[in-house]
């Protein structure tokens, strides 16, 4: 997840500013990704569309090369010269997931006709630049670094802005917790620790309400993630002939976490 937030300068989190607020891709403006009329044939170097947004198999590798270069760094990943090319087909791969996911609730946004503020913008830019502070790296630097083009990461930054703005109008805004929700998980939650934490240890749940709200509002954020997500893929018109597992939400959407 933080890769992707990386990646993308936002949250997919999920599912990320003032200057580029001109480039808004649904005004068909600035660094806008070529847009395929629907029922076109897709070109051999095209890997996926999204609403009539293309990745090409060039740029797809390059985000994969983003991703891979990012673990080595992050992650501290080693692997045999001979296997790089393997190690790239798969974060090409997880790039290719990720782009989708991106594009699809960014159909979304496009569809809701969100428009960030100013605002909305300047939070995120200062988001990404404390996440690369701790990286010596400013955000200009990340703008310019890596094989992606400088124009494709603004454009993947901005993108980003938008989904944030879609899931907080869409997606937060519909989640509630009651605190009858908030006394029935504390009582679950004590129970628990009853039955699994032995003398000596620690409790294994926090049961003090603001945890236990946040607990229940990060679970519902996720349900109602996916319901979205699932409703809206359908409607984006997906299509990746590289890989027809990822024309179906389920082959794209992250697997499910246990509540507890």
């Amino acid at each position: 997840m933080k890769k992707r937030l990386l990646v993308v300068g936002a949250v997919l989190a999920a599912f990320g500013f003032g200057f580029w607020l001109a480039t808004l891709r649904s005004s068909g403006a600035g660094n806008a990704a070529p847009k395929r009329p629907a029922g076109e044939m897709l070109a051999s170097n095209v890997v996926a569309v999204v609403n009539g947004h293309e990745l090409t198999r060039a740029e797809m590798f390059q985000r994969g090369e983003n991703l891979l270069r990012d673990a080595q760094r992050t992650e501290h990943l080693v692997f045999a010269p001979e296997k790089r090319p393997e190690a790239l087909a798969h974060y090409a791969k997880q790039a290719l997931r990720t782009w989708i996911a991106k594009e699809v609730m960014l159909y979304g946004a496009i569809s809701a006709g969100v428009k960030p503020t100013i605002k909305d913008e300047q939070d995120a830019f200062g988001e990404i630049k404390r996440v690369l502070a701790a990286r010596k790296m400013t955000p200009e630097e990340f703008f310019r670094e890596g094989p992606l083009d400088e124009a494709v990461k603004k454009r993947d930054f901005f993108d980003a802005v938008m989904v944030s703005r879609f899931v907080k109008d869409h997606v937060r805004s519909k989640i509630a917790v009651t605190e009858k929700d908030i006394d029935a998980r504390v009582a679950e939650l004590k129970d628990l620790n009853v039955k699994t934490t032995k003398p000596g240890q620690k409790p294994r749940f926090h049961t003090d309400r603001n945890s236990v709200r946040a607990l229940l509002l990060a679970e519902r954020e996720t349900i109602e993630m996916r319901r979205t997500f699932r409703e809206l893929f359908p409607k984006a018109g997906v299509k990746c002939p590289f890989l027809p597992a990822f024309e179906t939400a389920e082959g794209v959407e992250p697997p499910m976490k246990a509540n507890k």
